[in-house]
């Protein structure tokens, strides 16, 4: 059913191009946590601070439960990594994107198909 897909030097090259082009844009605009949003930013940076200093999700209450744990986790792993969470969060969309093409180029056995969709 999948054939093997032999990508040649200048579609890895033409990959790593885009992906490096991507991050670079990616960089130029500025994080910004919105301090006020009770239920979205300033839940999530409180989850990964409290997971940080050991008190899993910090204190019980309405909001415990209001978003998963993931994004918090993965902040407090970034932190730990010292990268800039925009830098680690596109290289995992694009790490992601690869793996898409990839798959799709197997199942339609054309390498260019793999560029196009990426």
């Amino acid at each position: 059913m999948y054939k093997e897909l032999n990508l040649s030097r200048n579609n890895y090259l033409t990959i790593i191009a885009v992906a490096l082009f991507s991050l670079w844009i990616r960089m130029n605009f500025p994080i910004f946590a919105i301090g006020p949003a009770m239920y979205d930013d300033f839940l999530f940076i409180k989850q990964a601070a409290e997971i940080g200093i050991g008190n899993w999700l910090g204190e019980y209450n309405n909001l415990t439960h209001a978003k998963g744990i993931g994004y918090s986790v993965f902040m407090l792993l970034n932190h730990g990594l010292d990268l800039p969470l925009k830098f680690t969060e596109h290289a995992i969309y694009l790490a992601a994107a690869v793996f898409f093409a990839i798959a799709i180029g197997r199942v339609y056995t054309s390498r260019n198909i793999v560029l196009i969709i990426f």
